[in-house]
């Protein structure tokens, strides 16, 4: 009796501080929109800072509910409840913040541009490395990559008015006109990037679990986040990124669902949105580990199948002192297709899921062909399996003589 109260109490209080966690949750989204909505309206940088400290501040205590949750959960609770409810959305928090700062310094670095003297300015690259503008006031496009990161670089603008006249080239301020002034380059106009308003996000996060077999199960030995862009949303670009987190750069890696079947690069992997649901578990494995997984199960496969097939040899021998006549067709299905004669050594045929031949006799046949002895398929060899367990019916078969 007391321990189910003690179980009742426990379970009372799991259920108060999973309430007491949305709602920290929905203020975290609350605020959320609202920086959303003051950066649409044309806020500056400090309101929005105060705004984010806010946030943090409402985070901290989203994670603090989410420890004392935890601590009241069994080890399997707490392994579902941190992968499929917590995770994506704390991701989801820590992209926001991450977008948000992107702008911010977008915002910052736009302000400085528009205070930088014209007859001062030089751009630099993300090495660091300084390009100057031509005495035309033009920028030589053949320097610059395309969709390269510059920053505006020079000493500040004068107190005084600049001189009126036309300026070899000129930024966009969001005081003056809502529509970009163009700058040229020695390749044609361009115009500066707009100041960012409401859609955030060129990049996206997800989880990558390292994984290691036990078994024939996969165990999460820790977690990743990775962040990827749209073009990187594919296999080839997010093992990299995996390989590069783990310091792993020459290992050879395989990504795997949670099942252990390979993710393979196909129009359905080329896609964010196939790799930004966090709900859909992906683990990262070393090659090896994944093909001494993809061995213990096609023997743990193949074990099931030697226990079927007794089975029913253990049928057919009951069966023959009932319907002796009727056993030719048992005794076919034990035959091989290329001697006729009942197995020796029977091979077993993954493609068709069929006996198939007599160990020396498939050898001679994969020799000459590679198509199935049965189902005609090609890659014969690669699809054959050796069958153990079998001989007390090969044998019953070979001596009994199904017209007596």
């Amino acid at each position: 009796m007391q321990q189910e109260q003690e179980d009742l109490g426990k379970e009372r209080e799991v259920l108060s501080l999973i309430k007491k966690r949305s709602g920290k949750l929905g203020a975290l989204t609350r605020k959320r929109n609202e920086i959303h909505t003051l950066i649409d309206n044309g806020e500056n940088t400090t309101v929005i800072e105060e705004h984010m400290k806010v946030y943090n501040f409402f985070l901290e205590e989203f994670m603090d509910v989410q420890v004392a949750v935890q601590s009241l959960l069994n080890e399997d609770e707490r392994e579902s409840d941190h992968t499929d409810w917590y995770e994506p959305k704390l991701i989801s928090c820590r992209e926001f913040i991450d977008d948000i700062e992107t702008w911010l310094k977008q915002d910052a670095s736009q302000d400085a541009a528009n205070n930088v003297a014209p007859d001062a300015m030089y751009l630099t690259d993300d090495g660091n490395g300084a390009i100057f503008p031509l005495p035309s006031g033009e920028f030589p496009i053949g320097s610059m990559m395309t969709m390269g990161h510059f920053e505006v670089q020079g000493q500040p603008t004068p107190a005084a008015p600049p001189t009126p006249g036309p300026a070899p080239f000129s930024f966009s301020s969001p005081s003056a006109s809502p529509t970009p002034v163009p700058f040229s380059f020695s390749g044609g106009p361009r115009t500066f990037p707009p100041r960012a308003s409401g859609h955030f996000g060129k990049t996206f996060q997800r989880s990558i679990n390292v994984g290691e077999v036990a078994g024939n199960r996969i165990l999460t030995k820790k977690t990743l986040v990775v962040r990827f862009s749209e073009a990187e949303a594919n296999v080839e670009a997010i093992l990299l990124k995996a390989r590069e987190a783990l310091g792993q750069v020459e290992e050879t890696f395989v990504l795997t669902d949670s099942q252990g079947n390979e993710i393979q690069d196909s129009d359905g992997t080329r896609t964010s949105q196939f790799w930004r649901q966090n709900s859909r578990k992906v683990f990262v494995l070393l090659e090896g580990e994944f093909e001494d997984l993809q061995q213990q199960r096609r023997a743990k496969v193949s074990r099931r199948e030697d226990n079927t097939l007794l089975d029913r040899a253990e049928e057919v021998k009951v069966a023959a002192h009932l319907q002796r006549p009727s056993l030719q067709p048992a005794k076919d299905a034990m035959s091989c297709l290329v001697c006729k004669a009942v197995f020796v050594d029977p091979q077993f045929a993954t493609c068709c899921e069929s006996l198939v031949g007599c160990r020396v006799c498939v050898q001679r046949w994969c020799a000459s062909s590679d198509f199935c002895l049965k189902c005609r398929a090609a890659n014969f060899a690669a699809n054959v399996l050796a069958v153990r367990g079998l001989s007390p019916a090969a044998d019953f078969f070979r001596d009994f003589d199904v017209d007596a």
